[in-house]
């Protein structure tokens, strides 16, 4: 159990750290970097936050991974504080957080994949009214937005998509049409039983199509949310111990005692580390997978 035992001190530090700093009235929070883009695909201009390394002008040659987050500056502030604990703490690499903010009225059109009505429920049954445009959103942040981060800011080609709740629903989208675009995906309080589970059966068609996909998921849900959550969680836990290709690394847990809106500030930390727990050694043979199934201690591989 050494690795748990070493996971778990350091989400105990940085929970410390991160306690100590909501706590201190004295130091104010940075302020990302705000530029509007024009989007030719949306046909308007988008809000965009960056979260720059505080080190990022003084060492001008390092390169930095990024991670893109749905929902704009909800919670932008803690995931600043989690990379600056963590980093400083040696577990993960400094990360450029690029934020993309919601278009007034526009959350439920650009967060809802397009197989996925806008107006769905959490009880299974199929949706109403119109289909989402999220697949349009993703080809914003493909042919326009990371081509603007990459020429713009100092980054390597490590890419994370984060999302929660509906944003969750587009970042597992983003694995089944644009796989290659993103090394990991952190996907927080996804409603995947909306339109009589869609998303699940869409993803284990994906996962039969495509034995050798390679890449990164962490799934999150807390364990104070509501009975349509308790089933996503459980329906992919299923899926992803029973179908998920060999090449795909993947962890699913539980916030403990969390809520809906409380699940990825917990969960964060634990995303983070499980992705990069290698990164210090990238060239080395690392396993396959380990993955965590509950909020308790034990480690185990899926069947």
């Amino acid at each position: 159990m050494p690795f748990v035992t070493c996971r778990g001190l350091l989400l105990l530090a940085a929970a410390l750290v991160l306690l100590d700093r909501a706590n201190c009235q004295a130091q104010s929070p940075r302020q990302p970097l705000q530029f509007t883009l024009h989007s030719s695909m949306l046909s308007e201009d988008r809000r965009i936050l960056v979260r720059l390394p505080r080190h990022y002008e003084l060492d001008t040659e390092a390169r930095y991974p990024v991670l893109y987050k749905f929902d704009g500056d909800n919670q932008l502030q803690r995931y600043d504080d989690t990379i600056d604990v963590l980093s400083s703490l040696d577990a993960i690499p400094d990360l450029i957080v690029v934020a993309v903010p919601n278009g007034r009225g526009l959350r439920n059109r650009d967060l809802t994949p397009a197989s996925l009505h806008q107006d769905g429920s959490e009880d299974g049954k199929m949706g109403t009214g119109e289909m989402g445009q999220g697949d349009r959103f993703l080809d914003f942040l493909q042919h326009e937005l990371i081509p603007h981060i990459e020429k713009t800011y100092r980054t390597t080609p490590e890419r994370i998509l984060a999302g929660h709740s509906r944003g969750a629903l587009l970042v597992l989208h983003s694995l089944l049409n644009k796989s290659d675009l993103f090394q990991a995906r952190f996907v927080f309080s996804a409603p995947l039983m909306r339109d009589e589970q869609r998303l699940i059966a869409d993803t284990r068609g994906f996962f039969k199509e495509n034995p050798g996909t390679k890449s990164f998921l962490y799934c999150n849900w807390g364990e104070s949310e509501n009975e349509g959550m308790n089933k996503s969680y459980q329906a992919m836990k299923a899926l992803l111990t029973s179908e998920a290709p060999k090449g795909l690394r993947w962890t699913i847990e539980r916030a403990r005692a969390a809520d809906h809106q409380q699940t990825p500030i917990i969960a964060l930390p634990s995303a983070l580390q499980e992705y990069f727990a290698d990164w210090s050694n990238r060239n080395s043979t690392q396993k396959n997978r380990t993955s965590r199934l509950t909020s308790g201690s034990a480690t185990q591989k899926p069947k």
